[in-house]
């Protein structure tokens, strides 16, 4: 009673893609909310495509974090 309850399979994992952890609104948004559902017991991971060394944010130590190194200088990008 007084809400719905969200049931998760034992598998289930709360999954953020962003561009990096840079420092900037979506990324600390990202880092928040990700570090708010660790906290709370919930499997959450983060994954990027910069590399991780380009990280601004601190997470919870629960929150997994997955670096592609992907990221493309723009400096370098073709036209």
């Amino acid at each position: 009673p007084g809400g719905t309850q969200l049931r998760l399979l034992p598998y289930s994992i709360l999954a953020f893609f962003v561009y990096s952890l840079g420092c900037g609104g979506a990324e600390r948004t990202t880092a928040n909310l990700a570090s708010y559902w660790a906290e709370k017991g919930w499997k959450v991971v983060i994954v990027t495509l910069a590399p991780q060394s380009s990280d601004f944010y601190h997470l919870h130590p629960a929150v997994g974090r997955i670096a592609l190194d992907k990221a493309a200088d723009s400096r370098h990008s073709a036209h």
